[in-house]
């Protein structure tokens, strides 16, 4: 934005600048530049919706291998503790004999 832009005063409302600010410190922005920056969305160009859906694509993609992840690691922590449940049971304890009844 140049010096010789026109400057033009605001009021917004505090719960609605803090979560601009909010906003524009995830997008590392400036305040004005995350206003401006969602006024020109606002007024994008016909094909916006189409470039929503292809950030929305892109999301899901990213939340796909992402639950894949997660869902190995739990396969893997569930598989160690079904070893190890198997282990706990085959041993024997202080407080039982071969049994399993209590001394």
């Amino acid at each position: 934005m140049a010096r010789d832009d026109p400057y033009f005063r605001l009021r917004i409302p505090e719960p609605l600048l803090e979560r601009i600010k909010s906003s524009a410190e995830e997008s590392h922005r400036s305040a004005t530049a995350e206003i401006l920056a969602r006024l020109e969305d606002s007024y994008g160009p016909d094909d916006y919706a189409s470039k929503a859906g292809t950030v929305y694509r892109a999301e899901a993609e990213e939340w796909q291998v992402f639950s894949k992840r997660v869902l190995g690691e739990l396969q893997e922590m569930k598989k160690a503790l079904e070893d190890r449940a198997g282990v706990l049971k085959s041993e024997e304890t202080p407080f039982t004999d071969q049994s399993g009844q209590s001394e």
